[in-house]
């Protein structure tokens, strides 16, 4: 049952934003707005498209499954993607001490339910508020991403390594230097890039991605092409982003308008986190080799509130 509310939930919440975006009265930005203005309007543009994208897709294929179980999982992973446009997209911050507790109020995914019958109560089960209630946990409880937590931030301090790196055994004992065990807080607080970040990655990149489990998953080709200018405020331009293998593409996020993908984590001088769009993970990028290779770690996310390491990167600029 519990699923079957929390799918619920989801739903009408998701309406209600969307709702609330495509009213007749949402104000049009004026040419003089203030900066501040006009970024919390692109955001709420982006989630918008987001949410769109999520209940045109995914609550679609929930209502389509036959099982339980199906059932169960899939709302637990749209859980998940929504919290990620609460945190990642609207630019919540949040602490330690916050994530924790909207992770320790996940329903664990462990135990589904086996049959079609009416969801019987999982045999792991923690208090589950409503996906209302957890956004409202997530947006009041705001505060810096230094303040409220004793953790050290040991990956960036190891990217002073990254000059170092000279060969390709450099590169895998850097890359595993700089691993980050909290990505989804680091994301949840990192900002857009800027238009210098763009352009350092305008042209194609390709190359190969290897996952932490090759039994599981062989390697996988990456297709990177980004051209971006800065226009009307905002970064625009023609992002391509694919991962494929044997030539089948399994993974493909293209976009021509506003290009929001890329965000520099804070206190981090040379990482990039690069969204790879949907539930294909992100890259933590680094450039070598003069700005004409990136290297990086590739981190899927698990839950609401988790990600993990899950291989690592190597891209080559075509000249």
């Amino acid at each position: 049952m519990k699923n079957i509310l929390i799918a619920f939930a989801m739903g009408l919440f998701t309406a209600i934003i969307l709702q609330s975006f495509t009213r007749p009265h949402t104000p049009i930005l004026k040419a003089n707005e203030p900066p501040v203005v006009v970024e919390s309007h692109l955001k709420l543009q982006r989630a918008k498209e987001k949410l769109q994208n999520l209940f045109d897709i995914d609550i679609q294929e929930y209502h389509q499954l036959k099982t339980m179980e199906a059932k169960y999982r899939k709302a637990n992973d749209i859980l998940a993607q929504i919290m990620t446009i609460f945190l990642a997209d609207l630019g919540l911050r949040v602490s330690h001490a916050d994530i924790e507790k909207i992770s320790t109020s996940e329903v664990d995914t462990g135990s589904p339910p086996a049959s079609n019958e009416a969801c019987p109560k999982p045999t792991k089960v923690r208090q589950c508020p409503s996906l209302t209630e957890m956004a409202t946990q997530a947006g009041q409880k705001l505060s810096p991403l230094s303040a409220g937590s004793k953790r050290p931030r040991e990956w960036v301090q190891k990217e002073t390594l990254l000059s170092e790196v000279k060969s390709d055994q450099d590169e895998q004992e850097f890359l595993k230097d700089v691993e980050i065990p909290d990505f989804f807080f680091e994301v949840a607080n990192a900002k857009e890039a800027g238009l210098e970040t763009y352009q350092s990655f305008r042209g194609i990149f390709e190359g190969r991605l290897e996952y932490s489990e090759p039994e599981k998953n062989p390697p996988a080709q990456v297709y990177l092409e980004l051209d971006a200018q800065f226009e009307d405020g905002k970064i625009v331009g023609q992002k391509i982003m694919k991962l494929s293998r044997n030539g089948e593409v399994f993974s493909n996020s293209t976009g021509n308008g506003h290009i929001t993908d890329f965000k520099k984590p804070q206190g981090s001088g040379q990482a990039i986190f690069v969204d790879l769009g949907g539930k294909s993970g992100f890259f933590q990028l680094y450039f070598v080799n003069g700005g004409n290779t990136l290297i990086g770690n590739y981190y899927r996310q698990t839950s609401v509130s988790k990600f993990r390491i899950a291989g690592t990167a190597r891209l080559q600029r075509r000249p």
